[in-house]
């Protein structure tokens, strides 16, 4: 998406608010108006988009992470392209304050995201401990106990 088109956007959502992303009409007809008749293509898609409920989707899920994949596979099954259905998906999500984050993913989804992040660390200890010339089965036996040794 444009960066100037998203600016413009960000500047109606600043002054009319972000649920004005709800209200599709609305919207095509502020975004008229910010845009001076400029960007049509990106608006069309915008207000296309919000039609098809993407907008209302993101906005009233617990679940961002999900919502967010379950619209771009709609989107992409609208014939879409994945990619602008991604970028029109992220855009939403971050201009309605949804943006990925610890605290409003579900609790099954943040505590798989919490053991992945764990795992990413524990296996770059494990890898630089390898490249320092320890045996993996050394490395990982050393984290093991550097991390039951914390544990206490």
């Amino acid at each position: 998406m444009d960066k100037d088109f998203v600016k413009i956007l960000e500047q109606l959502i600043k002054d009319q608010g972000n649920e004005i992303l709800l209200h599709p009409s609305k919207c095509k007809s502020y975004l008229a108006d910010y845009t001076r008749g400029e960007y049509k293509k990106e608006s069309k898609f915008l207000i296309r988009v919000l039609e098809e409920g993407v907008s209302t989707a993101i906005y009233n899920t617990d679940d961002i992470h999900l919502c967010k994949k379950k619209q771009i596979r709609y989107l992409v099954e609208e014939n879409y392209s994945e990619d602008a259905s991604k970028g029109i998906v992220d855009l939403l999500a971050d201009l309605l304050n949804k943006s990925m984050t610890i605290s409003n993913i579900s609790e099954s989804s943040r505590n798989q995201y919490i053991i992945n992040i764990i795992n990413l660390l524990y296996n770059m200890q494990i890898k630089k401990l390898s490249m320092q010339n320890f045996s993996l089965e050394s490395a990982i036996d050393f984290v093991y106990k550097l991390n039951m040794i914390r544990r206490g």
